[in-house]
């Protein structure tokens, strides 16, 4: 269960997510939150923003069943 404000209304794009329940407050995360974990994958160099746009380059290679388009 999520913690929800005790006052106050807490909107984000748009949407009141305080009264939102469990399943759209699911769809929301889905759609709208990202999280990048930074352990070992990440790239020291690179910025955070930077380190994003390499995976997402990379999933942009992928095809719908997970497979791989690009050249090796």
């Amino acid at each position: 269960m999520s913690a929800t404000p005790s006052q106050a209304v807490f909107r984000i794009l748009g949407l009141d997510l305080t009264h939102a329940n469990e399943r759209e407050l699911t769809r929301f995360r889905r759609k709208h939150v990202g999280l990048v974990f930074q352990f070992r994958n990440l790239t020291p160099s690179l910025t955070a923003l930077e380190n994003v746009s390499v995976v997402t380059e990379e999933f942009k290679q992928l095809n719908h069943m997970g497979e791989w388009r690009g050249s090796p």
